[in-house]
C-alpha cells in the first residue's frame, strides 16, 4: 500500500495511515517549477473544459529545492527501510542528497 506526505523546507514530513511494522521507503521531490506550457485544445474538444487542479502548496525559495537521486524514488530500489512504531518518528537519511 502506498502512502505519501509533503516535505517541508526543513526536510520534515508526516505520512498518515501507515500501519506499524517494517516499511520500504521511496522519496521523490519533483521540481516545483512547472515549465510545461498548457496544452491548447480546440474549443469543441470536451477536454478543453477540464480544469486541472491548482497546486496550492507554497513554492520553496530560489535555491532551496534540489533533485534527489532517481533510485530513491522507488521503494524497491531505494534501499530505504524502517520500522514504524506508534507515536515515534521515523528518521531517514538519503545518501547523495544535499
Amino acid at each position: 500500500m502506498v502512502h505519501n506526505g509533503d516535505i517541508d523546507l526543513q526536510g520534515n514530513f508526516k505520512v498518515l495511515g501507515v500501519a506499524p511494522g517494517s516499511v520500504k521507503i521511496g522519496v521523490t521531490s519533483p521540481s516545483p517549477v512547472q515549465n510545461k506550457p498548457p496544452i491548447k485544445r480546440a474549443p469543441e474538444d470536451p477536454r478543453s473544459k477540464i480544469v486541472a487542479p491548482v497546486d496550492t502548496r507554497p513554492k520553496p525559495p530560489s535555491g532551496a529545492w534540489f533533485a534527489l537521486p532517481r533510485e530513491v524514488g522507488d521503494p524497491g530500489t531505494s534501499k530505504l527501510t524502517g520500522v514504524v512504531e506508534p507515536g515515534k518518528p521515523l528518521n531517514i537519511s538519503i545518501g547523495g542528497a544535499k
